[in-house]
């Protein structure tokens, strides 16, 4: 939940500034560098809901980087693979809502878990109904329930230092609150995953045309080098065969003079 730090860490330098924690369960204000509120275990606790519903790992099928904490910042919320009550989801949308000011208080919390505990929710008690009718005639209830799922690689569930920069501002997604089914709709959580992909697409092909740019310059200065050194070289070789050439020609006309001379005599 962001709580953890190391052992030394009244010893760091700076280390106030630091975010320690398991990033699935850290609310977005924290992961952009604010303090801590009661507003902020209430986020960690709508994803506690989430993980004790499903049955899954929030975020098991992902990396855990900075493209995550991004996506989170965004509205990026895990998904049931579930049908759930509505009025379930509704909470924990609500313990998971980007504007911290939003999220319920503990008491309401509280109140509203007791009087679901109580069977006094007519409502609460259909929805519950229908959802077991669901997710009796589909397997993916038996797998989570079994927690038989793939984690990603790089997926971190331990508490470690999270060192992330120019977060954007949180915000919920665009139709968060239209419909109950789930935390997030699918369409928006597949068009978060386009963004992101895109941007990695253009910040690769930045830094290609950043080193093929760099590789065109040297070769340019490569190329200008060693045409320079070419024409150093021709007019050095010129230099030395002309002087070469006008002292065998002098040394034949001093030759050719002697040799006159000892026929006159």
């Amino acid at each position: 939940m962001g709580l953890c730090k190391p052992a030394n860490y009244n010893e760091l330098e700076n280390a106030k500034n630091n975010i320690y924690g398991v990033l699935p369960y850290i609310a977005p204000e924290i992961l952009r560098g604010q303090n801590y509120t009661k507003a902020t275990d209430i986020y960690s606790f709508g994803i506690i809901m989430y993980e004790v519903i499903s049955g899954l790992s929030p975020y098991h099928d992902l990396k855990h980087d900075n493209n995550l904490a991004i996506k989170i910042c965004k509205g990026f919320r895990p998904r049931f693979n579930i049908k759930v009550p509505q009025l379930i989801v509704h909470l924990i949308k609500r313990c998971l809502d980007a504007n911290p000011s939003e999220r319920p208080i503990t008491k309401e919390i509280n109140n509203i878990l007791r009087r679901w505990h109580n069977g006094s929710n007519e409502e609460l008690q259909a929805q519950i109904k229908e959802a077991d009718e669901i997710n009796s005639n589909s397997l993916n209830n038996i797998t989570s329930n079994l927690g038989i799922y793939n984690t990603h690689s790089e997926a971190s569930y331990t508490s470690r230092l999270l060192d992330f920069s120019n977060l954007p501002e949180p915000k919920n997604s665009d139709d968060y609150y239209e419909q109950n089914d789930n935390i997030i709709s699918k369409e928006y959580s597949e068009s978060l995953q386009i963004n992101i992909s895109q941007l990695n697409i253009n910040e690769n092909e930045s830094c290609q045309i950043n080193i093929s740019q760099l590789n065109i310059n040297k070769n340019e200065s490569s190329q200008i080098n060693i045409s320079r050194l070419n024409d150093n070289e021709d007019s050095q070789n010129s230099e030395s065969g002309s002087k070469g050439k006008n002292f065998f020609l002098s040394q034949n006309n001093e030759s050719e003079s002697e040799r006159k001379k000892d026929g006159i005599e």
